[in-house]
């Protein structure tokens, strides 16, 4: 719920930074790189690993969600700085 909260400001942050953005392909691909990361961030909350108890999670899996996730926040936040609470949600999921 936090982390769509969080993207729900920063949308609007970047809307108000660009009132246009909407109405052209950043816009869309702002969606797109906020669907990517909510999928990525079920996808690793799903994980057997996490279902099954292991802790800590495996490095090579954790690693391999945190660099897409980091690497999916870099490129929204050339949209506006309002998309900086999400990152926070994910220092709390590892």
């Amino acid at each position: 719920m936090i982390v769509l909260v969080s993207f729900g400001f920063g949308s609007v942050s970047a809307q108000g930074q660009n009132a246009a953005l909407f109405s052209s392909w950043r816009g869309a691909a702002m969606l797109l790189l906020i669907g990517a990361f909510l999928i990525s961030y079920e996808l690793y909350e799903r994980t057997e690993t996490r279902r099954g108890g292991d802790w800590p999670t495996p490095i090579r899996t954790m690693l391999l969600y945190l660099i897409a996730q980091l690497a999916i926040m870099g490129l929204l936040l050339q949209f506006g700085r309002g998309f900086s609470g999400p990152i926070f949600a994910l220092m709390g999921q590892l």
